[in-house]
């Protein structure tokens, strides 16, 4: 099972249309979103920074990404049950 980062996640569920970069990595965070994969306590804090800081997203629009990350059947999140009474 991989483990995923900030980056991957970032990419998937933000679109960034003033990143040229953005649109490049977007597929390869699809693929990755694809496969099990297993996201850490760490890594949801640091999403949550990143959505609410860098991409300035309100509180509705950060617990909409994080129930879809824990919605996503073959994610495997760290203390499942925390992370989802926290969104």
């Amino acid at each position: 099972m991989k483990a995923l980062d900030t980056n991957v996640l970032a990419r998937f569920f933000i679109d960034d249309p003033d990143d040229a970069r953005a649109a490049s990595q977007r597929p390869a965070a699809v693929a990755a979103l694809s496969e099990r994969s297993f996201v850490s306590v760490t890594l949801l804090l640091e999403l949550e920074w990143v959505m609410r800081r860098f991409c300035e997203l309100p509180v509705r629009g950060i617990v909409r990404v994080l129930r879809a990350l824990a919605s996503i059947e073959h994610i495997v999140l760290e203390d499942r049950s925390a992370a989802l009474r926290s969104a």
